[in-house]
């Protein structure tokens, strides 16, 4: 029996118009009611796609139904419409999940390759240098604050990367240091593809990956590992160690069984492990040992690229300096370049090629260590460096020398204009509310900060104390 021969029939009990308007009207809501709401939402090409996907689904039921016969003959549109409910109700909730989270970005972003809002074709990449691994310009990455599910509206956007342009050479350790929420993590996950960029462009590897399908990404992922902060929730507590560190292996499907043991046991023996414990799980191994199981899964496929985001925090002060060291020497072994995110500004002078700083999604600073820490020249670097302790006998003078900034920190929904850091700076003029600064050569070569009013060494000499040496 066919869903028109259903609709159509008639035994006397209820006149035909009843009976339509039974069985039709209910059936209709339910297959064109999304279609409509699509329409009116303005997505002609997702409407369309919906429509072919509910044709397919009634001819799926109009086959179910002539296999089993309606239980109730004097309402069969009901029937067919709570058939047809929950396949529609998940049709049209695969479609937002695709279209919000991963075919078309928030933005207008297509992860098929196309760019029908522009934001990326509009920044011109200069002369990609061959020594660089990573080039990125005007990297944007704004997130949108909603209200609603289906018939939601943007109420703002958190402009958590704001026109980023940097360039990592082969080899080299970047580090990005700055305060809680200042985009540190979100522009290393931006910059690896990790989240949708809304803006800019990226060339890893001299490719540009800007607009690259999650499919076409997969094969360039071998080369883009991560180093996760805690390394007591960022193993599986299920599976030992040995089936951990060998997932990217499989998943990439380098080698055979045996191939992939070996390079485990190899890999492990790199960063310090007994590979004799390739079998034993995560509860077994102290934090030191866990992450040091992080950095072997993370170099196990001989990627070109880590993202070390804070691997040191959540470890002891002993710990730490084992685990920077072994990050230095298996970068100097294996030609490793390493993004390293950390709060601790001592920590990232003893891993760092250069130094970058950031406020507020912008980088206000960019520098070899020895310059940063000795020279800096924007106002909330020395206000950075002027906060790290002093252990010497000339603390208590270090501690009166401190800028200290007064307020909190703007909302990154509404940053300020100008300069990102005027409404806390001690230097600010009127030209730093109107003009945003751009990032320039000031002072020692290699040395780029966003300021109009650079630190003279004076105020240096006063914010950062350098301790005397006893005799």
């Amino acid at each position: 029996m066919t869903v028109w021969k259903v609709l159509t029939s008639f035994k006397g009990r209820i006149n035909r118009r009843e009976y339509w308007l039974k069985g039709f009207l209910p059936l209709a809501i339910v297959c064109l009611g999304p279609f409509l709401a699509l329409i009116a939402l303005g997505r002609t090409e997702a409407a369309l796609i919906v429509l072919g996907a509910l044709f397919l689904a009634t001819l799926w039921s109009s086959l179910a139904m002539t296999v089993k016969r309606l239980h109730d003959r004097n309402h069969p549109g009901w029937h067919l419409a709570l058939q047809l409910i929950p396949v529609f109700g998940q049709i049209f909730a695969i479609w937002v999940i695709i279209d919000v989270g991963f075919l078309v970005g928030t933005y207008g972003h297509n992860r098929f390759g196309e760019d029908p809002g522009g934001a990326f074709s509009e920044v011109v990449l200069e002369d990609v240098s061959p020594d660089a691994l990573i080039t990125v310009a005007g990297l944007t990455k704004y997130f949108a604050l909603t209200r609603g599910v289906l018939l939601s509206h943007e109420l703002g956007q958190v402009h958590a990367v704001d026109d980023v342009s940097l360039e990592v050479k082969r080899g080299e350790t970047l580090g990005l240091v700055g305060e809680t929420g200042c985009g540190k993590s979100t522009l290393a996950r931006v910059v690896t593809r990790l989240i949708e960029p809304t803006g800019g462009r990226i060339v890893f590897d001299g490719k540009d990956i800007t607009t690259w399908s999650r499919r076409q990404l997969r094969p360039l992922r071998r080369d883009m590992q991560i180093i996760l902060q805690d390394p007591y929730s960022a193993l599986n507590p299920r599976r030992p160690v040995g089936s951990i560190i060998g997932e990217p292996l499989r998943i990439h499907r380098l080698g055979s069984r045996s191939e992939r043991k070996a390079r485990v046991r190899e890999v492990m023996e790199m960063v310090g492990l007994n590979p004799e414990h390739f079998n034993r799980y995560p509860y077994e191994f102290s934090g030191g040992q866990r992450q040091r199981v992080g950095v072997a899964r993370a170099i196990v496929t001989k990627p070109k690229l880590i993202l070390a985001d804070e691997p040191v925090s959540a470890l002891d002060v002993s710990i730490q300096a084992q685990v920077l060291n072994l990050l230095e020497d298996l970068r100097d072994e294996m030609g490793m370049t390493l993004l390293f995110i950390a709060h601790d500004l001592s920590v990232v002078r003893h891993v760092s090629d250069r130094i970058a700083v950031m406020y507020l999604g912008k980088i206000v600073e960019l520098a070899p260590p020895e310059t940063l820490c000795s020279h800096p020249k924007h106002p909330y670097t020395g206000a950075l460096l002027s906060a790290v302790p002093v252990a010497s006998a000339d603390a208590e003078e270090a501690r009166s020398r401190r800028i200290v900034l007064h307020g909190d920190p703007p909302s990154p929904v509404e940053p300020p204009s100008g300069c990102r850091f005027h409404t806390r700076c001690p230097k600010v003029q009127p030209i730093c509310a109107e003009v945003e600064p751009p990032l320039e050569p000031k002072g020692l070569p290699d040395q780029l900060a966003a300021c109009h009013f650079p630190l003279t060494e004076e105020e240096i000499e006063r914010a950062i104390l350098r301790p005397r040496v006893s005799k």
